[in-house]
């Protein structure tokens, strides 16, 4: 952990306290994770970090780390981990990479359902999180990316073939732009934080610049 790193943190809060409540908590919990942080991070900006329970390595954008999650399910996943870099609000930035099984995002639903939310021990997200049926509907989606009655937005990115989505932070304040693909049977879904609609094409370059390379 770096001072930089602490001053880039508490810039995040101070900038977008005013426009973004979810922002805020995401620039209060980066600045309590590296205050508390004890080697935590999976590796140096612009490296190859190896993401074990997945099997893969990803190449990561310049000035880019990596970091494990603090939520151990994070939306039905079984791991989940966030991007560091230095903020700038007129790019758009990569904010976390999710890995999901089938046998988790079941889970998940099973827990949601015995515990919903506002009972007070919900395990679920106030937004969206993926279905077991979204699964097997995009699995089959990807397999077949030349199928035209998909609903689905389908776009390339070297030899992957990705889902895309836009979507709004709870509140309606920020946008994330979420590509989702498979490895296999672990689908693995990407978010890229945007401040508007209009970035939407620099996150695809952005997202362009970052490898998944399989064992």
């Amino acid at each position: 952990m770096t001072f930089d790193q602490v001053g880039f943190a508490a810039r995040l809060i101070k900038e977008k306290w005013r426009r973004s409540v979810h922002t805020y908590a995401i620039g209060f919990s980066l600045l309590l994770a590296l205050l508390l942080s004890t080697g935590t991070s999976a590796g140096d900006a612009g490296s190859k970090v190896y993401i074990k329970e997945v099997g893969v390595f990803l190449i990561l954008p310049k000035d880019y780390s990596l970091e494990r999650h603090y939520q151990s399910n994070r939306r039905g996943s079984f791991a989940c981990y966030r991007f560091i870099t230095w903020y700038n609000p007129n790019v758009p930035w990569l904010q976390e990479i999710q890995f999901f099984s089938r046998e988790s995002i079941r889970r998940f639903e099973d827990q949601c359902a015995q515990k919903p939310y506002g009972s007070g021990e919900s395990f679920c997200d106030t937004g969206e999180y993926p279905t077991t049926m979204e699964y097997d509907r995009q699995r089959e989606a990807l397999k077949n990316p030349r199928n035209r009655k998909t609903k689905y937005q389908l776009k390339r990115s070297g030899n992957w073939n990705f889902i895309v989505s836009d979507n709004q932070y709870i509140g309606g304040v920020g946008f994330y732009r979420e590509y989702r693909t498979f490895l296999n049977d672990v689908m693995v879904a990407v978010w890229i934080h945007l401040e508007n609609e209009s970035q939407a094409k620099a996150a695809d370059g952005l997202f362009a610049s970052l490898k998944i390379v399989e064992q």
